[in-house]
Parts: C-alpha cells; sequence; structure tokens
C-alpha cells in the first residue's frame, strides 16, 4: 500500500491520515466519509482496491494454535492441533522442510530461541520441546501443561505459563550436555 508509512505512524490521528490515504473503493472510506464529511482527501495516486491478501501458509490439518516469527525475519514456525510444528519460508509461504513430530496432542506455543538455531514448543500432550531448526532433532525440557511459552533475549531461560502457575528453566543448547 503506498500510503502505510503515513497511516501507521499516525495512529493518533486516525481519522485524519487514514480516511484519507484509504484506497477509492475501500468499505473504510465509505463508511469513514459518512462521519467525516469534511476529511482532507488525496486526489492523485490513490489506490483503488487495498492489495491482495496476505499469503496463506497450507500445510496443517488441524487449527493453528500458535505462530512466531524468526529474529531475522526470514521464516516463520507455526504449531498446531494436529500435533505438529511447520517451519515456513516467510518471503515465500513455502514450507521449509517436513513438519517436526514429537508431541502426540496439539502444539500450543511455539518460539523460536534468539538466535534462530532452535525452537521450543509446548502442549497439551504436558511437554515442552526444544528443537533444532536446522535438522529436527529435539530433547524434551519438561512434563507439564503448557498454554505459553517464551525464549528471553537475554540469558538461555524459557519461560512457560499454565493456567496457575509460571515456571522458568535454564536450557541448554542442543548437542551439549
Amino acid at each position: 500500500m503506498a500510503f502505510a508509512v503515513p497511516i501507521q505512524d499516525s495512529a493518533p490521528h486516525i481519522y485524519i491520515t487514514a480516511l484519507p490515504f484509504s484506497p477509492l473503493k475501500s468499505l473504510l472510506l465509505k463508511e469513514g466519509l459518512k462521519k467525516h464529511i469534511y476529511s482532507v482527501m488525496v486526489t492523485r495516486g490513490a489506490e483503488e482496491t487495498f492489495p491482495v491478501l496476505p499469503r496463506t501458509l497450507l500445510g496443517h490439518q488441524g487449527v493453528v494454535r500458535a505462530v512466531s516469527f524468526s529474529p531475522d525475519g526470514t521464516r516463520i514456525i507455526s504449531g498446531s492441533s494436529d500435533n505438529t510444528i511447520r517451519q515456513w519460508d516467510a518471503e515465500t509461504g513455502q514450507p521449509v522442510g517436513e513438519p517436526l513430530r514429537g508431541h502426540v496432542s496439539s502444539v500450543n506455543a511455539v518460539e523460536f530461541s534468539p538466535d534462530g538455531k532452535q525452537v521450543v514448543s509446548g502442549s497439551i500432550d504436558m511437554r515442552i520441546q526444544i528443537w533444532s531448526s536446522d535438522n529436527g532433532n529435539y530433547k524434551t525440557a519438561h512434563v507439564s501443561q503448557v498454554v505459553s511459552s517464551l525464549f528471553p533475549l537475554i540469558w538461555r531461560l524459557l519461560f512457560a505459563a499454565q493456567w496457575m502457575s509460571a515456571v522458568f528453566w535454564s536450557i541448554p543448547l542442543l548437542g551439549t550436555t
């Protein structure tokens, strides 16, 4: 979208920034002009419609429960109720390698390590697993139901939460003891 920067950078002034730069045939513009009839309008360079919807990542056989971007933004990781984790090329939307299999129930949390070399996943199968993002090898790090997880950017600690508790672990790199 040609005017994405003015729209995103001026959130406090959404009605005077987003409305004028909205595509001419958009519902946002049509409805917005009903309430803001004296808005400034872009007369040249305005787009007719919004661009095509983003790519859909197809491959999971169940509901996608968690998604995360790699630190460098080149890959996406997703966890699903089909008990798998998939990696995707963020630019093309194509799968990278085979699905990671190791959980026996829905994967509810996925996150890349700060260096992008590992992926942590949490499942209602009561396991947190740490995967090599290169070859799919994994270690089971904890046994408890997981609803969300996070690799902080500093230290090698893993945070996992469940309904009434939060737990931190020191995480060894794969291939080390």
